[in-house]
């Protein structure tokens, strides 16, 4: 009976031991999603900084600028949203 009972333990300690280790795999390929995720936005939103200085430096007059200014925080509010989009998609598949 005791070796038996000596299995059971086994059994159960590996199970907890498997368990633990899904949690980690799942908590790992979350912030990897999320690290990625974070490198694209920044990637993007350097890159449309310069072509946004670029731009502004080459306008013609106020205007031309003020529209540029403008575009450029229409473009980095959708991209905001877009980036939390993301991070939030990968919050609920680690869930999962």
């Amino acid at each position: 009976m005791s070796v038996k009972a000596d299995d059971f333990l086994i059994v159960a300690w590996k199970q907890q031991l498997d368990t633990g280790l899904r949690l980690m795999e799942a908590a790992i390929e979350a912030a990897i999603r999320l690290h990625e995720a974070q490198l694209e936005a920044a990637t993007e939103a350097h890159a449309d900084a310069v072509a946004t200085r670029k731009a502004i430096a080459a306008a013609r007059d106020a205007a031309e600028v003020l529209r540029l200014q403008s575009e450029w925080t229409r473009a980095n509010i959708d991209r905001c949203l877009a980036c939390w989009r993301s991070m939030a998609e990968a919050a609920m598949q680690t869930g999962r």
